[in-house]
């Protein structure tokens, strides 16, 4: 767990002898991995990225075969990415910088968290997602430890949750494993697989989906009668429910119910959600559908439009032609026609 101390560093780059070859020209992610050193300095390299962590290996006759590395990303509203992996350490963190609030996963490895009253948690891949008060000291060993963070300002965290983070009142809280989180787990892994392709913007749009996803599976875990997380909820189930559509176009069976169990909501509530949004369910989807047609009649005349009706969902290319003259005034063909 070093990813806390990451969002202490903003705006600051890597030194340029800890950048690495793997970091593409124009990509936004900085990475570094402890392979790129001599075997004498990996170590301290590693715990040169840390300064505000009390940094240590745990065997130190391994020190020369030492193996971590590090993607990170800081988006301009102070939300910090990251995705790393390290050999066995222990640390202590208590030095305190600013504050925010660390959402962790870990997808390998445990890791055993000592907070500072002696209260003790062990972590692993069976875990979900954990939240920690940035501001508490805290210490930790982690073991063959690979995880996905994120750390956010805390102001922006007391925007939805209280000045006082009721949710972290202990100081760490365990985020219940249901659709958005998720969710949040399937795109930061996402983001961790496509990060070497995204240019700054990419990187910022990827974020700012985070960011929202987050905010919402907090805002679960708080008192459900808090209107302003239930505010946030009805938002973050929006635009999870938006995204599941667009992912999952050319499914058939793609329903309300369907959507609903995906992203962890009821039924009746996803239908008010989009009721508030001025839409129906059942419009979304069609609106989508037929705007994935539009294009790909458009970009892709190598496609007959039964392929078409299929890559959009429709069971038939009749079904597909009904739809989308009900709403274009023109069939399919005749749109392509158009558009040559």
């Amino acid at each position: 767990m070093t990813g806390s101390d990451c969002v202490r560093r903003n705006g600051e780059r890597m030194p340029p002898d800890q950048e690495t070859e793997h970091s593409p020209p124009g990509g936004a992610f900085a990475k570094a991995s402890t392979l790129d050193q001599r075997p004498d300095q990996r170590f301290e390299f590693w715990r040169s990225l840390f300064p505000l962590i009390d940094l240590d290996i745990s065997d130190k006759s391994r020190i020369r075969q030492f193996k971590a590395r590090l993607m990170r990303y800081e988006a301009p509203d102070g939300c910090v990415f990251g995705f790393g992996s390290n050999d066995n350490t222990h640390a202590r963190f208590a030095k305190p910088q600013g504050e925010f609030i660390l959402l962790n996963l870990t997808l390998s490895g445990r890791a055993e968290l000592e907070l500072g009253d002696d209260r003790r948690h062990v972590i692993d891949a069976t875990s979900g997602f954990l939240a920690i008060d940035g501001t508490r000291p805290f210490k930790t060993r982690t073991y063959g430890h690979a995880t996905l963070w994120m750390t956010f300002p805390r102001p922006m965290v007391a925007a939805i949750l209280g000045e006082d983070v009721g949710l972290l009142k202990e100081g760490l809280a365990f985020l219940p494993q249901n659709g958005l989180s998720r969710i949040l787990e399937t795109h930061l892994q996402m983001i961790a697989r496509e990060g070497d392709g995204m240019d700054e913007r990419s990187a910022n749009i990827a974020l700012n989906a985070a960011a929202d996803l987050a905010l919402g599976a907090l805002s679960q875990a708080q008192s459900p009668n808090d209107s302003r997380s239930a505010r946030l909820q009805d938002s973050a189930i929006l635009a999870a429910a938006q995204r599941h559509i667009h992912a999952s176009i050319g499914q058939l069976d793609l329903t309300a119910t369907a959507i609903a169990k995906a992203i962890g909501c009821s039924r009746a509530r996803l239908y008010r959600v989009f009721a508030m949004n001025g839409e129906a369910v059942g419009d979304a989807i069609r609106k989508a559908r037929l705007n994935l047609a539009a294009t790909l009649l458009t970009n892709r005349p190598d496609l007959s439009v039964k392929q078409i009706a299929h890559e959009c969902g429709y069971a038939d290319a009749a079904a597909f032609t009904r739809a989308f003259r009900g709403t274009t005034g023109h069939t399919p063909s005749e749109a392509r026609e158009r558009q040559q």
